[in-house]
């Protein structure tokens, strides 16, 4: 908001007159946001948002209205709402005077009115005759009544009061809503992120809970926007923080970070539960079709990039924020529309014993099921997978060794799938049958996949998110803990947070 030292209306004009023109030469959207963020710029009133612009300005391309619009929210509305939380705070102290006023006055009128009674008291006792007592009760009555009306008055006055404190404590609230929310999506914003994780990371440390980071990228954010106009983009912004929120719990910090960048803090969660939270948002957008609303036209889907990082006890907010990054740049890098995520043995083994600079599978302790038989196989399964890493493995290049590799694979499974299953009727799983047919489903999905890869109709990256995202994510380390307590008093944390897919629909 921009406040002039006094009106000036041939002033005014122009500037508005200069807003409307810039708005219209970028063809972006006319509306009140872009309208007080040119209203400020040629004002000149605000120097960061002066900045800011001129930079955006001096680039080659025009900017978009999504480059304005996260500038207007990162600059001109703060500052926005800085002066109304000031305002309100002026009116909250008048109307606080004002009450303490009316009380003090009735603290007056009371002690006025009890000397009165003390005064009355003695004309009572001192009266001797009738009409003396008649003098004083009535003069007892005129004191009573205009101590009465005193009070109503008063009362009032004090409703009044906090009448108008209680509107204003609730515009003050709304108004700090508003400071951490963030206004396209209705999840929280970067300031509401920044608050949260030191609070929560100290509290994780000070009760020895765990605490994991998500971050989520929209694959190929600035090709819808630019393809199909900011609308689309906003409306796909908001889509992704409908399916975060429901993939999420009540007590999630989900943030949008800016851009198409959104985090959530997961207190009270293991790198385990977080991985079946990620993985359950990632499958969740992919499944949205999008459509053009007013054509119906199909815009095709979207999906994520997902990285995921629990915090070590002693470590800042900043360090864990930069390992869940790096896993994101992973995601992004390995091909998109997948979760990468830190796996080593949190707190109990030093991070010097797991190579994190490859990427792939790296074993945690927090995966051991408590039977030998499937931990060592459960081990295999990720030093198989991890050799579809190499990027000497390539169809074109060594096709004898890519068959190979996936038979290795794919064999593993199936004897692995077959031996879990002898144990678990062993121990009288009542989940076996299902069990039993999600392996089903997996192997049938794996020989499909590994004869597509071989015919070159789908890529080795095709078959490495299978197995690190159905087999491992989903199955391994979400489906299989169901059993973790047949084997060991405590299981390795509950897969929290996953949601029920919900149908696509219109962006």
């Amino acid at each position: 908001m921009v406040v002039l030292p006094e009106f000036d209306l041939e002033r005014v004009s122009s500037i508005a007159d200069q807003a409307v023109r810039q708005i219209q030469a970028l063809e972006v959207p006319f509306d009140p946001q872009m309208f007080e963020l040119w209203f400020t710029y040629y004002s000149g009133r605000n120097q960061k948002l002066n900045i800011a612009v001129n930079a955006i300005l001096a680039e080659q391309r025009p900017p978009s209205y999504r480059v304005l619009r996260d500038v207007y929210d990162a600059i001109v509305s703060p500052a926005r709402l800085t002066e109304l939380v000031h305002g309100i705070g002026e009116q909250l102290q008048q109307q606080t005077n004002g009450a303490l006023g009316t009380i003090t006055m009735a603290t007056g009128a009371s002690n006025a009115f009890l000397k009165e009674l003390a005064q009355a008291d003695q004309v009572i006792i001192s009266a001797d005759s009738q009409g003396g007592l008649r003098s004083a009760a009535a003069a007892l009555l005129k004191s009573t009544a205009v101590a009465l009306r005193t009070n109503q008055a008063l009362q009032s006055r004090l409703a009044e009061s906090a009448e108008q404190i209680r509107v204003l404590q609730n515009r003050l609230d709304l108004v700090q809503r508003e400071t951490l929310s963030d206004p396209l999506t209705g999840v929280a914003n970067r300031r509401m992120f920044d608050a949260s994780i030191g609070r929560l990371i100290e509290q994780a440390d000070q009760h020895d809970s765990p605490l994991s980071l998500v971050l989520i990228d929209i694959d190929n954010f600035k090709h819808f926007n630019d393809k199909f106009g900011h609308l689309v983009g906003d409306g796909i912004l908001r889509l992704v923080a409908t399916e975060i929120t429901q993939s999420c719990r009540a007590n999630d910090v989900i943030c949008r970070n800016g851009g198409d960048e959104f985090a959530v803090i997961l207190p009270e969660t293991p790198i385990e539960g977080a991985l079946a939270v990620a993985e359950a948002i990632r499958e969740r957008v992919m499944k949205r079709q999008l459509l053009r609303r007013s054509t119906k036209e199909p815009m095709g889907r979207i999906t994520t990039s997902i990285g995921v990082a629990q915090h070590q006890k002693g470590n800042s907010p900043e360090a864990l924020v930069a390992r869940a990054d790096k896993w994101l740049y992973s995601a992004k890098t390995l091909g998109r529309n997948r979760v990468s995520a830190e796996t080593s043995e949190l707190g109990e083994m030093d991070s010097s014993d797991v190579d994190r600079s490859e990427p792939g599978l790296h074993w945690s302790r927090a995966y051991e099921s408590g039977d030998a038989l499937i931990d060592s196989q459960h081990r295999e399964l990720f030093v198989l997978a991890n050799a579809l890493f190499d990027p000497s493995l390539k169809p074109e290049a060594a096709p004898r060794e890519l068959t190979l590799a996936l038979d290795r694979l794919l064999s593993h499974v199936a004897k692995h799938f077959a031996d879990e299953e002898a144990e678990l009727s062993a121990r009288h799983f009542r989940g076996l049958s299902g069990h039993q047919a999600a392996h089903a489903t997996l192997l049938r999905d794996a020989d499909d996949l590994k004869n597509e890869v071989r015919s070159g109709l789908r890529t080795l990256g095709d078959l490495r998110e299978f197995i690190v995202n159905e087999v491992v994510a989903q199955h391994m380390l979400t489906a299989d803990l169901e059993f973790f307590p047949l084997f060991r008093p405590t299981p390795a944390g509950p897969g929290a947070g996953q949601a029920e897919q919900c149908q696509p629909e219109q962006c």
